[in-house]
């Protein structure tokens, strides 16, 4: 040991004063449930806020629906972490102008102002914040007007996107900004910061050192019974923390006296204990001290070392049991941890080859048993001593506890002293302020005449209470397991209890009994090549919805008109609309095959314009050539000049390539080229987004980008393809195979050509382009954007097939004014194909199957493998080990 270290016996206490000044915080890391109900009142009322994000049912972020400036509010109700500040009317948009987010709010539009309070000369401005995009190069914020000059902070106020080289945030993502008030006098000024180059979040603003100065020391409270320890010549005090102190720096120890005769000690309360970095208790805590139940309180509300398993009988958590030995066996999956890493870099790890560590120079180590369902029982065992549990933690990622025992008034061995410490500074990496868990959802699933009801909580590790009869839950009342079904109209009221959490706010919704519309039928006539599918409504009048994705929401479906012709397996799924005072119908999904249908369902080959391979570089939507076609002309060969003297000359078809090396690349001569990043929707016949034209169009594998390029024009020499905007392959495809192809655009077609050698195929007056057919977005009537019969945004999906024999090229090119690509993808009959198994009765091939299950496949109904069964219709294959093969549907609802 290289020096003692005595503590003062003070019990230190501090009292938080009431800040009678203007506020100078304003934290974004958490926004209060008072401030979330709010907004999800303003969601379903007002709608001055919208959702943008949503996990589980529940909203996450919410976004402004109109143009909001000065006070914030929500639902009619300043939003009180914004409180004391406002927005400008500068940059503003019609909407989505602003982010309340788990952790940050985020001013999205270049040229906002954030207005703070008015300030005094030589006061300071702090922020935290960082880019909305982590590819952005100039984001971030600069002073408004010019009573603000920016002291500190990266170059020019820029928080470049964390993703870039050569950005440096802090640890947590975010850039410090600090900015110091100028003018004469003590008279107050105007402050603005201004948002330049894009969306930023932001996590703190602050006036000076805040309201209250942080005092970033790491704070501990050492509690011990004055009875049985003395400080001056304690283990802990005159060795561990002398070490600790030295090792992490700013370190702030209180001891704390929790013998009964301490008259201050009712001031030390669970709630008291949050206040400290790391809680450590004196392995001479007798289990009989008044105290114990109040540190059994504090578990897991924050960060705590106990050096002996002394308490767990009085906690009712587990018993005391006696080692054989000094030593423990550490777990081969903590052996590497930090837990029990030498301050000397040299030594390394303490712990063994063997994996044995020595905690004690003389005696056993004690450790602790736990029953089953107990408190400590699930926790995770660092080590042990023989059978017996000896170091272990709980609740590791929240407020921590640790148990790390060793004999009292026993020196412990030296290693042992680094153990502590790392202990000490792993905790304090634990410490979260106590919040309460997220509220329950509840949900309601109607069927005719009974509802199921569902409970959810985004609070991870969480346990929910309900009842049924109008009392408030407690943690005696019923644990929610899974959903369960009402045939009465009732109230559920639940209870969100989560370890190191307040209780959450009891929540409580009437249950409703609903009657259903009856569900249609379906008839099938069944030709080869195709199949007839009929929807036959349960009553007159009925409307019904059908889709191929296996959607229940009416929005991703298409009304049924008529009887609709398959030449390609697929299932579909149709109810009944609500209407006539019921809800819509329970679904019916069927799956239908076709007769003679040659199967091709692999994918070997993609056209995807992903963000990362087709933004060149973070540029604009418009780039290749820009929006001027044929840029590129023969200057040094005129044709002849207009009845003006100007000279003629004919394009010089230059070719411009973009070739991202994933099967797939970008050619043009000259005709304007687009890149655009979209938001793809689900609900057929929507004009209001990019949205499939019907619901046979509808398909999950639509991406959000699309490349955009217009046809070719006339040549005076007649040169048509192949000087044209395209998208080809680069590598040959073996035929057979189909290609789909998903277009948008008001009235636009992709043509659809192959080639089997593209040099010559290239050359001009080349007819070896063969054309094999028109993918078209369709002439679609509806409201449009500007003004057309149509719409831009549609999107349609077409199969066009190539039957040919040979490995070919493919090359997709306008047809029309222009061609907007989405996705392209190429399929063939390979294993999956040939794995497909059409209809839903049970097949077996061969005799009767023998022995054991040696291999089992789980399909899609479209033969996609699976990794498991999943909602809907699967198909399970299994190989016998006599070679039999079962295969068989299995419906998961």
């Amino acid at each position: 040991m290289k020096k003692l270290f005595t503590l003062g016996l003070t019990l230190i206490l501090s009292v938080g004063a009431v800040n009678s000044q203007v506020r100078k915080t304003w934290d974004f890391t958490t926004f209060s449930d008072e401030t979330k109900e709010n907004l999800n009142a303003d969601v379903a009322g007002p709608q001055n806020w919208i959702m943008s994000k949503e996990v589980d049912g529940v909203i996450t972020e919410w976004k402004d629906n109109k143009k909001l400036s000065g006070k914030i509010m929500a639902n009619g109700i300043p939003i009180k972490e914004l409180e004391g500040l406002e927005i400008g009317t500068a940059g503003l948009s019609k909407n989505n102008n602003m982010l309340v987010r788990a952790k940050g709010f985020r001013m999205s539009r270049a040229k906002m102002e954030l207005i703070l309070p008015k300030l005094a000369p030589g006061q300071t401005v702090t922020l935290r914040a960082q880019s909305a995009n982590a590819t952005a190069t100039g984001r971030g914020f600069v002073a408004g007007n010019g009573n603000l000059e920016y002291i500190s902070g990266p170059e020019g106020g820029i928080c470049l996107g964390n993703k870039l080289e050569g950005a440096a945030p802090e640890q947590d993502g975010n850039y410090t900004l600090v900015w110091k008030v100028v003018g004469e006098g003590e008279d107050s000024v105007d402050v603005k910061l201004r948002v330049v180059g894009g969306g930023c979040d932001i996590v703190l603003v602050q006036i000076d050192e805040g309201d209250n100065p942080a005092d970033d020391r790491v704070k501990i409270a050492y509690l011990y019974d004055s009875e049985t320890t003395n400080p001056d010549n304690d283990v802990v005090t005159t060795a561990i923390f002398p070490e600790l102190v030295e090792k992490m720096g700013g370190v702030k120890i209180t001891p704390i006296d929790i013998n009964a005769g301490n008259a201050d000690l009712a001031n030390v309360t669970s709630d008291s204990l949050q206040t400290y970095s790391v809680v450590v208790l004196s392995d001479l805590i007798p289990a009989t001290n008044p105290y114990v139940s109040t540190i059994k309180s504090a578990i897991a509300f924050v960060p705590m070392l106990n050096l002996t398993p002394g308490l767990y009988p009085a906690w009712g958590y587990g018993n005391v049991a006696e080692g054989a030995s000094g030593s423990v066996l550490v777990g081969e999956a903590a052996r590497g941890s930090k837990l029990f890493l030498s301050s000397d870099v040299a030594v390394g790890s303490y712990v063994g080859e063997d994996g044995m560590l020595s905690l004690v120079s003389e005696g056993n180590v004690l450790g602790y048993t736990a029953e089953p369902g107990s408190y400590f029982y699930n926790d995770s065992i660092i080590a042990k001593t023989g059978d017996i549990n000896a170091i272990h933690a709980h609740n590791i990622d929240r407020n921590a506890y640790m148990m790390i025992p060793y004999a009292p008034n026993v020196a412990p061995d030296e290693n042992v002293i680094d153990v502590f410490i790392n202990a000490v500074e792993m905790l304090n990496d634990t410490k979260v302020a106590v919040s309460k868990a997220s509220k329950a959802t509840i949900s309601e699933e109607y069927h005719h005449k009974y509802t199921t009801v569902s409970l959810k909580s985004s609070t991870k590790r969480s346990n929910i209470y309900y009842t049924l009869d109008g009392s408030e839950p407690t943690t005696e009342s019923t644990l929610y397991t899974e959903p369960f079904d009402l045939k009465e109209s009732l109230v559920v009221k639940a209870l969100v209890v989560a370890d190191g959490y307040y209780n959450a706010d009891v929540v409580e919704k009437t249950i409703t009994i609903n009657e259903l519309a009856g569900a249609p039928t379906i008839s099938l006539s069944k030709e080869s090549g195709k199949t007839t599918v009929t929807l036959i409504p349960a009553n007159e009048g009925d409307v019904i919805k059908y889709n191929y994705m296996g959607s229940t929401d009416s929005m991703r479906c298409s009304n049924y008109v008529e009887p609709i012709v398959l030449t390609k397996h697929a299932t579909i799924t149709f109810f009944t609309a609500e209407g006539n005072g019921k809800l819509q119908s329970e679904p019916v999904s069927q799956f239908v095959d076709i007769d003679d249908e040659v199967v091709r369902i692999d994918v070997v080959s993609s056209f995807n314009a992903n963000k990362e391979d087709w933004s060149l570089a973070g540029a604009s939507p418009s780039y290749y050539i820009g929006k001027n076609p044929y840029s590129f002309y023969d200057i040094d060969n005129p044709v002849g000049e207009d009845a003006e003297g100007n000279l003629i000359y004919n394009p010089m078809y230059k070719a411009t390539y973009h070739n991202p090396g994933k099967g797939w690349a970008f050619k043009t001569y000259g005709q304007m080229a687009l890149w655009q990043s979209t938001s793809i929707g689900h609900n057929p016949g929507d004009f209001n987004g990019y949205n499939p034209q019907t619901a046979e169009d509808d398909d999950d594998r639509v991406s959000n980008y699309f490349v955009s390029f217009s046809s070719v024009e006339t040549d005076p020499n007649g040169a048509k393809d192949p000087y044209s905007a395209c998208l080809y392959t680069t590598e040959a495809i073996q035929g057979p195979f189909d290609v789909v192809g998903f277009i948008g655009g008001y009235n636009t077609e992709v043509a659809l050509y192959v080639a089997t050698d593209t040099i010559d195929a290239d050359k001009v007056g080349s007819d070896k382009w063969q054309l094999i057919g028109n993918m078209s977005s369709g002439t679609i009537k509806g409201n449009g954007d500007n003004g057309k019969d149509g719409s831009s945004r549609i999107w349609r999906k077409t199969l066009l097939s190539y039957e040919g024999t040979d490995k070919v090229f493919v090359k997709v090119a306008a047809a029309a004014t222009s061609g907007n690509v989405l996705d392209v993808l190429i399929l063939n009959h390979g294993e999956k194909s040939e794995e497909y198994v059409t209809g839903i009765e049970d097949v077996m091939n061969g005799s009767d199957a023998a022995g054991d299950v040696v291999r089992t496949m789980v399909y899609s109904i479209n033969g996609t493998q699976l990794s498991g069964t999943a909602k809907g219709i699967n198909i399970v294959k299994e190989v016998y080990a006599n070679g039999v093969v079962k295969t068989r549907k299995v419906v998961v609802k």
